[in-house]
């Protein structure tokens, strides 16, 4: 690969693409992570940038694509601007900027870090179902794990009973009305969660206490 460069049968790129991280960015790795330096890297020149005050891009790149591990970042100053994420619906990080599933729904929680999903039901697209699986999942482990170290080494006895931090905090539906039902693993509802109206939808409060991180959302 060296050869085709060093040796002039490749063309120096003309433009610059700055590959966007905030800080939250750092907090996750999605499986997708590698996709835009899987490509980019051989068709122009890319540079990584590391947000360290606030979600703000300033720099001077021809383009600005976002890192693609969370959907966040703001490219508004940027000359052009892409937003890649590996899926628009997903986020796992630090929720306390708020967590924007799409336009429409979003959550609002005080967990330390969390992960969620939200996948529309019967196939068709996020921003057109009406019917929705929410998964919302914080920490996961064992209560009573020991962890051991020895010199360079760390044994890890995994003891006591598994546990998912629940969501805390609240789910925005912008809609006239709807209903969200806590589920089981298996999808049988166990809880059904009341909702209150704002001003130009729906909020419901998840308070911590329903045992899942499953929950089907339907608005109306």
């Amino acid at each position: 690969m060296a050869a085709l460069f060093l040796g002039d049968l490749v063309r120096p790129a003309e433009h610059r693409v700055d590959m966007v991280f905030t800080q939250n960015d750092l907090k996750t790795l999605p499986p997708a992570f590698s996709m835009p330096n899987a490509y980019l890297a051989y068709i122009t020149r890319l540079r990584n940038v590391f947000l360290d005050q606030g979600d703000a891009y300033t720099g001077d790149a021809d383009v600005a694509i976002t890192a693609g591990f969370v959907n966040n970042g703001d490219l508004s100053q940027a000359k052009r601007a892409v937003y890649y994420a590996w899926s628009p619906s997903y986020f796992s990080g630090d929720p306390s900027d708020g967590i924007t599933l799409t336009k429409d729904i979003s959550l609002s929680l005080i967990n330390h870090r969390i992960s969620a999903a939200l996948l529309p039901v019967k196939g068709t697209s996020v921003e057109h179902s009406e019917t929705y699986l929410l998964t919302v999942l914080g920490h996961t482990g064992m209560d009573k794990t020991i962890f051991t170290t020895e010199g360079l080494f760390t044994t890890v006895d995994f003891q006591g009973k598994l546990y998912a931090d629940t969501p805390e905090g609240t789910l925005y539906v912008r809609c006239k009305s709807a209903t969200l039902t806590a589920l089981d693993t298996v999808g049988t509802p166990i809880a059904s969660i009341e909702c209150a109206p704002t001003h130009d939808g729906v909020t419901f409060v998840l308070d911590g206490t329903i045992p899942t991180i499953y929950f089907l959302l339907e608005r109306k």
